[in-house]
């Protein structure tokens, strides 16, 4: 199974969703481009060169939120896991960080459970029952009012003991019973181990200082909060000692997952790349995730005209329909066509916010039959 490159920023993960539609309209040029004598258009006067930044999303307002508790009970997550062991995917999973012995898990079930209760016992806490909703939100990702809030639940396990082998690490105290926790991270293990040299946390881009703590409600339960800015961990921690939430809810009923992208025309994407358009005519992105007895995916996208909502509609559609088309040369994709079919495109033309929706709703048979279409084409 492909591994994700480890020293990708993980916020910028948080965008990877988008780029599903971009890779629709590679995939129609690349069909069109056989003939490369073929003379391309002039671009635009004012173009720039086709330059990727390094981070296109710096400036997009986001906000994520997961519900490990709910998710790892749901049927969604059931049926993923019981096709990831039939498909011995935990094992290709593990066998990075594990070693050896996450490679040969799938191989016997009781090693994988025992591996399981290996991590458990590590950090304190089981991230399948004990840690409910976490939220990670910002302006823009790796800017300065990035925000990690996560409901721990009755304990903080061993979080706060292994804090103390972070670079850089130094504490202060909040209260008796309360500590605020500062700390380097990054993806740079050679710059990490000199902390030192980086007091300021911004000396590299890719080295930030973190403020934790881990204040305890009126409640009794524990809640993770973490920012890059020192006054906001410690007003929020206040907060929670106060008895007041800061992680109000916002996942209803059976959804697991959501998403909230504002603000996609300040994508840091040169005019004429491949996928600027698109940005261009899409103001904001939502995506939600349910699974109770159906499986409901749903993204909405706002638009700035009726004239815009009707373009990315059209290319929706379109995009679904190649797909179809696809299927009938390539067998082997006909459970993504028949996927996509159950996916509803709609458009809202009218009132203050035109955009367009696009909804799959579907049964837990019907999403096994998906899932396990990915596991055969992982291997």
């Amino acid at each position: 199974m492909p591994r994700c490159p480890h020293r990708h920023q993980p916020a910028f993960r948080l965008t990877l969703g988008l780029t599903a539609v971009l890779s629709g309209l590679l995939l129609i040029q690349a069909a069109s481009a056989q003939d490369h004598t073929a003379p391309l258009p002039p671009p635009p006067p004012d173009a720039q060169p086709h330059r990727a930044p390094e981070n296109p999303f710096a400036n997009v307002p986001f906000e994520l939120r997961v519900d490990l508790r709910k998710a790892y009970a749901s049927p969604l997550a059931q049926t993923f896991i019981r096709q990831a062991r039939q498909h011995g995917a935990f094992g290709d999973l593990m066998d990075g960080p594990l070693g050896p012995a996450g490679a040969a898990a799938d191989q016997n079930p009781d090693k994988l459970d025992q591996l399981m209760q290996g991590v458990i016992d590590t950090i304190g806490l089981d991230p399948r029952t004990d840690v409910g909703e976490v939220v990670l939100r910002g302006k823009g990702v790796n800017q300065t009012d990035l925000q990690l809030v996560a409901d721990l639940g009755a304990s903080t396990g061993k979080l706060e003991g292994w804090m103390l082998a972070m670079p850089g690490y130094a504490s202060d105290d909040l209260n008796d019973q309360t500590l605020l926790h500062t700390f380097f991270v990054g993806d740079d293990p050679d710059m990490l181990r000199d902390g030192d040299d980086f007091q300021d946390g911004h000396h590299n881009d890719n080295i930030h200082r973190v403020f934790a703590a881990l204040p305890q409600g009126n409640d009794g339960h524990y809640t993770l909060v973490a920012t890059l800015n020192r006054n906001d961990t410690v007003a929020m921690a206040e907060q929670v000692m106060a008895g007041n939430a800061v992680l109000e809810a916002g996942l209803d009923g059976d959804q697991i997952v959501s998403l909230t992208v504002n603000n996609l025309g300040e994508v840091g994407l040169p005019r004429g790349a491949y996928g600027s358009a698109i940005l261009d005519s899409v103001q904001n992105l939502s995506f939600s995730l349910a699974s109770g007895q159906n499986v409901t995916a749903t993204a909405s996208m706002t638009t700035s005209t009726p004239a815009r909502a009707r373009q990315v509609s059209q290319l929706l559609q379109g995009l679904i329909a190649l797909t179809q088309l696809g299927a009938l040369e390539e067998p082997e994709m006909q459970p993504l066509a028949d996927f996509l079919s159950s996916v509803r495109v709609t458009q809202q033309d009218t009132g203050d916010n035109p955009g367009v929706t696009a909804q799959f709703s579907g049964s837990q048979a019907t999403v096994e039959k998906w899932i396990n279409f990915i596991m055969d084409n992982a291997h």
